[in-house]
């Protein structure tokens, strides 16, 4: 027999509670003690099928490709329906007052009145928040979860951590991720294309893409390029 030897460099969850927490059991009962936490779909841009509560997603573009333009109108959408959403944007707070001054539901968004803070302090005061949020977005991730390496997995893992965490306290949020494609892109939209480790890609539930339509350098497709409760939604994520 070998003696067991500890794992270095290994972090394992621990809950210190005395009492007997539940580890197993059928998925029957599973379900019947969390019926309230049915599958719903949030619309974007009126289109159903493509965020979840409970879920993150990974936005996906080109910089200045316009994807805070099109969460701009998604965030309209969702205020208007009466839904709370927090909003970690980059972007001054001097465009903000513009565009609520165009579009005036804006101000009932949840936005940072800080640049830059740990990600364990935005956790934090996202759990704070009463009511709950209903989406969460994070634009972009290299402002509010910069990772040492990005085609590193284990740093990228190690940034991601806290907030996807925070979708196991809030698992009625819907969580968008906003990150950064490479250069070059793949003519029908791949997971490859998305910038840095894997990690980005495998850390999250459905991955969108942003990208301009080679004839009219104005226009701009989302596709939907993986989703692992696509096979339930109520649309065929295929787009022409």
């Amino acid at each position: 027999m070998q003696s067991c030897k500890p794992l270095r460099n290994c972090t394992i969850a621990r809950n210190d509670s005395k009492d007997n927490l539940l580890l197993l059991a059928p998925l029957g009962e599973l379900l019947a003690s969390d019926a309230e936490h049915e599958l719903e779909y949030l619309p974007v841009l009126s289109v159903d099928g493509l965020i979840a509560r409970g879920t993150i997603t990974l936005l996906g573009a080109h910089p200045k490709a316009g994807k805070t333009t099109l969460l701009l109108y998604a965030c309209r959408e969702w205020l208007q329906q009466g839904l709370r959403v927090v909003y970690l944007s980059e972007e001054a707070h001097l465009l903000w007052r513009e565009r609520a001054k165009r579009f005036p539901e804006l101000a009932a968004l949840i936005l940072n009145a800080l640049p830059r803070a740990h990600p364990e302090r935005w956790v934090g005061a996202i759990r704070a928040l009463e009511p709950a949020p209903d989406i969460v977005i994070v634009d972009t991730l290299r402002r509010f979860l910069p990772a040492q390496d990005e085609n590193d997995a284990a740093s990228v893992v190690a940034v991601l951590e806290p907030f996807v965490d925070l979708q196991q306290w809030l698992p009625r949020a819907a969580m968008m991720l906003v990150h950064h494609t490479k250069k070059s892109l793949s003519s029908d939209g791949e997971i490859t294309d998305i910038a840095g480790s894997h990690a980005f890609t495998a850390e999250v539930d459905a991955i969108l893409l942003l990208t301009p339509v080679r004839e009219h350098k104005r226009q701009r497709v989302l596709t939907p390029i993986a989703g692992r409760l696509w096979n339930l939604a109520p649309f065929k994520p295929v787009w022409n």
